[in-house]
């Protein structure tokens, strides 16, 4: 048994699928700029320091001196970043944890746009026949 949709009953079910989208993208975005900030900041410090400690082992005249102190500060910026990482990727998993949720407040809306649509349309036919 196949069921025949109107014109309409497509733009409407397209209209839909294109809220749902815009919904969940927009909420999923903008809930992920905060920690992305932070990220990207921090990442920029640990970045600068490595640079302004490796120019101040460029200075040391021994070799082995130079490359001890720039072996030491990439572990420390290896360690900066991994203390970075670490609450980035909880915030991001705190995020991701509440898509269910984005998803049936999307529907949701939905379902009440529809409410609407077939409330709006009984009142019409309603009216037609008085």
């Amino acid at each position: 048994m196949q069921i025949k949709l109107t014109a309409l009953t497509w733009i409407g079910i397209v209209i839909s699928m294109i809220w749902f989208n815009l919904f969940m993208g927009y909420f999923l975005f903008y809930r992920a700029q905060g920690p992305n900030k932070y990220f990207l900041e921090a990442n920029k410090t640990c970045n600068s320091i490595l640079r302004s400690s490796n120019d101040a082992a460029i200075l040391l005249e021994r070799k082995e001196d130079r490359v001890a102190q720039q072996s030491e500060n990439r572990a420390n910026w290896k360690k900066c970043r991994d203390d970075i990482r670490q609450p980035y990727r909880q915030r991001i998993s705190k995020i991701y944890k509440r898509i269910p949720f984005v998803a049936a407040a999307a529907l949701g809306t939905i379902t009440f746009g529809w409410l609407i649509a077939w409330f709006g349309i009984l009142v019409a036919r309603l009216m037609k026949l008085w």
